[in-house]
């Protein structure tokens, strides 16, 4: 659905995601691209006498995966300073819109509990520490059914590719217990994406990325003319291919990737200019940009 202020008229698109809005006096307006499951996309337009404008909307799939780590551990007693460490990988690198975390911890006194979770990036945040007195388990998600110490969302936002661990240690004496399992629910936008507009690509063109300069991540936009086998590599200064972000059968129009600064070993690369190269139905477009941390 686009929305379009002031005015709150809205339009559903069609099947190819074409919109279009008419008898519009001239002057300023806002559209907004919403779709259930998807992030929004908003863009300001200016409307002229007797003109038309077109503009496209960009929405990205938002998708979630679980994933579990159900190798039980047994949790030292009185050991504030080692405790045990538990890891979940997770292949896919995009950037993190939301998050929770699944415990089950038996232990009979979890005031005696620290459990901190520590991202791919090594921000490290408290879900639980010393709290619930002589409650015994903890069983539930994070911040779903149990609110953690520290608030998840200065997670948004980082890469989500890589190890996420749990540490968790017993601060007080007598009490024993065991890490039984823990998940984590990371959800973030699909890679490829189509736009919400009237314009059908003519040719093989890159819409450049955005942000440019980028820290850590940026979004990369192009437009395939055809279907086809499409790759989209990313270069460094000397002309070293280091990652290839895209390389498959894409339909016509346009898409978008999120590149978030590795290369294909996983790798963080350094501060500097870097090349893409999009290539499809033997063609080849070429773009420039800077990552600056």
């Amino acid at each position: 659905t686009v929305t379009l202020t002031p005015g709150n008229r809205e339009f559903v698109t069609d099947a190819d995601g074409h919109y279009s809005f008419e008898g519009l006096f001239p002057g300023a307006y806002r559209l907004t691209a919403t779709k259930e499951g998807w992030s929004s996309d908003t863009a300001d337009v200016t409307v002229t006498q007797g003109g038309s404008t077109l503009q496209d909307l960009w929405l990205t799939n938002i998708v979630t995966d679980q994933l579990c780590n159900d190798m039980s551990q047994d949790i030292p007693d009185n050991d504030p300073t080692g405790g045990i460490y538990s890891t979940i990988n997770m292949p896919v690198e995009s950037a993190l819109s939301s998050l929770a975390v699944y415990l089950n911890i038996e232990h009979p006194y979890i005031a005696d509990l620290v459990v901190t979770l520590i991202s791919p990036a090594g921000t490290e945040l408290i879900l639980h520490k010393n709290q619930g007195g002589e409650t015994d388990n903890i069983d539930g998600w994070y911040p779903v059914d149990i609110a953690p110490f520290q608030s998840l969302d200065a997670l948004i936002g980082e890469d989500t590719q890589g190890d996420w661990q749990l540490h968790v240690t017993d601060v007080g004496q007598y009490d024993e217990g065991r890490l039984v399992n823990w998940c984590l629910a990371l959800s973030y936008a699909e890679s490829h994406t189509s736009a919400v507009g009237d314009q059908t690509p003519a040719v093989l063109a890159l819409e450049g990325n955005y942000p440019n300069p980028f820290n850590p991540m940026t979004v990369i936009k192009f437009a395939v003319p055809v279907t086809g086998n499409v790759q989209l590599d990313v270069y460094d200064v000397r002309g070293v291919k280091i990652r290839t972000l895209v390389r498959e059968t894409m339909d016509a129009g346009r898409h978008e990737v999120t590149w978030m600064g590795r290369d294909d070993n996983g790798h963080s690369v350094a501060s500097g200019a870097y090349f893409y190269r999009l290539s499809s139905g033997g063609q080849d477009v070429v773009g420039k940009m800077l990552l600056m941390k």
